[in-house]
């Protein structure tokens, strides 16, 4: 690639897919070792600011978004924090306030598949470096994304330059929210794309080429621009109550709002599976919760189901506050104590944030080798099966990544199927140890002795979340 202000090599390593005028970095591997493709822009004598516009296309476990350590020691940003270069740095998200980078660094801040991003990074001072996007400066560790543009000066932007890049390069007016909602994107290109050398540093050359295309690619995989519907989130309308005993059907209509926690969800009751259920808990059943300590019941035998770490209690459900930047501090957790046979697990979840390094289930207080994270799975899930909502088995080996099913703000239903039964204690949510867990709110867990049928799944999905399996 070319650097358009001084025409120097910009490298592309790695595989890629170009179309519609964009490069796709396909770091699209389970294995984050695996993911080798980047950009990288070679020996720039100063770098103060950096602007990217991209979009994200997964959300693959370990991943890097910048890396100066090939000529810049110990300056990065990754999914499990940044090198000590960054520690006075800022960024902001879209035409947004410049925010601390000490204090809320994450990528989660900014990270959503499928939607377009411009982020701004300003370093508190400029520096000479070679500087790797979207990968470790190894060419590994990557992120799956599709690239659109780059800038970078050797001195800190003013707020009304952020913007006016900001403007001209996404096309959006500053005034829409800097979360860059999809459903905002204009069905135009960008309008003022030639605008973005005005901004320029002083001392570069008046020459610089204007090659930022006129109009924005044609990109099929883009959000369009009409809001669509979402028949995959959650249901329309919420029942209303939160009642202390459970009602023997299911409502017919379902929460409306898949960003929000329900003020009582669709209770199960007989609609749920009974045959080989051996646990069953339900923060929004005062018999399985009461809305204070450390302790849940479950359902199905009265045993004690420890909660840990700190939550919060609002509308029936419990959200674990995994809201620490150091996943070490993560420590809220479930845990179903002494289950005597562990087939099929279900749970029924809405994530809050994508905090770095995360655990899903962990079953190693007395299960060797059980666990499955962000950053992969133990060897006792090999062999197992897991399906999102009411969607087809899938196998484990394959298509374990979080990252399936993890979509900061919605409800999930997932079921894990295990190859064989297990007696175990199972942590939900966290690490046996009691960290790295995920921020989540918590809504469902099912657990039976056996496999579950096809038929049997759909009308736990049904049961559990209101949702037609139509849908």
């Amino acid at each position: 690639m070319t650097n358009l202000v001084d025409a120097g090599t910009v490298t592309l390593g790695g595989s890629y897919s170009y179309a519609n005028g964009r490069v796709t970095l396909q770091n699209t591997n389970f294995d984050f070792n695996a993911n080798t493709a980047y950009i990288r822009l070679n020996s720039l004598s100063s770098i103060r600011t950096i602007q990217l516009w991209f979009k994200q296309e997964g959300n693959q476990t370990v991943r890097y978004f910048l890396d100066g350590r090939y000529t810049w020691s110990n300056s990065y940003w990754y999914s499990g924090g940044y090198g000590d270069a960054f520690a006075s740095a800022s960024f902001r998200i879209g035409a947004g306030s410049s925010e601390s980078f000490a204090t809320s660094y994450a990528l989660s801040k900014f990270e959503s598949v499928g939607e377009w991003k411009f982020v701004t990074v300003e370093l508190p001072s400029s520096v000479s470096a070679e500087l790797t996007l979207f990968a470790r400066t190894s060419g590994s560790e990557g992120m799956y994304v599709t690239f659109g543009t780059c800038l970078v000066y050797n001195r800190a932007l003013s707020d009304a330059e952020v913007i006016q890049n900001y403007e001209a390069v996404t096309g959006l007016a500053a005034t829409m929210s800097p979360s860059m909602d999809p459903t905002s994107w204009p069905s135009s290109a960008p309008t003022n794309p030639t605008s973005v050398p005005s901004v320029r540093p002083s001392g570069e050359p008046s020459g610089v080429p204007t090659g930022i295309p006129s109009s924005a690619p044609t990109n099929p995989t883009s959000v369009p621009s009409s809001t669509p519907t979402n028949p995959s989130s959650l249901p329309t309308a919420v029942p209303s109550g939160n009642p202390s005993s459970e009602p023997s059907a299911v409502p017919s209509s379902t929460p409306t709002n898949p960003t929000s926690t329900p003020s009582s969800k669709p209770s199960a009751g007989a609609s749920v599976v009974s045959s080989g259920l051996v646990a069953y808990v339900d923060t929004s059943k005062p018999s399985s919760f009461s809305g204070s300590g450390s302790t849940m019941t479950n359902l199905v035998d009265a045993g004690s189901v420890t909660l840990g770490g700190s939550y919060s209690y609002a509308n029936g459900r419990v959200t674990l506050q995994n809201t620490n930047f150091d996943f070490n501090a993560n420590t809220a957790y479930i845990r179903l104590n002494s289950l005597s046979s562990i087939r099929t697990i279900q749970l029924w979840f809405k994530q809050e944030g994508n905090q770095t390094v995360r655990y899903f289930l962990d079953g190693r207080y007395t299960w060797s080798n059980s666990y499955w994270y962000s950053g992969g799975y133990g060897d006792a899930f090999a062999s197992a099966s897991f399906r999102i909502g009411a969607g087809s088995s899938e196998s484990f080996a394959t298509s374990y990544a979080l990252s399936k099913f993890e979509s900061v703000g919605e409800w999930k239903f997932v079921t894990v199927e295990l190859p064989s039964s297990v007696s175990a204690e199972l942590t939900l949510f966290a690490r046996t140890s009691g960290s790295e867990g995920m921020y989540v709110t918590f809504g469902t867990c099912l657990v039976y002795n056996r496999a579950l049928s096809d038929a049997e799944v759909i009308q736990n999905y049904e049961a559990v979340t209101g949702l037609a399996a139509t849908m």
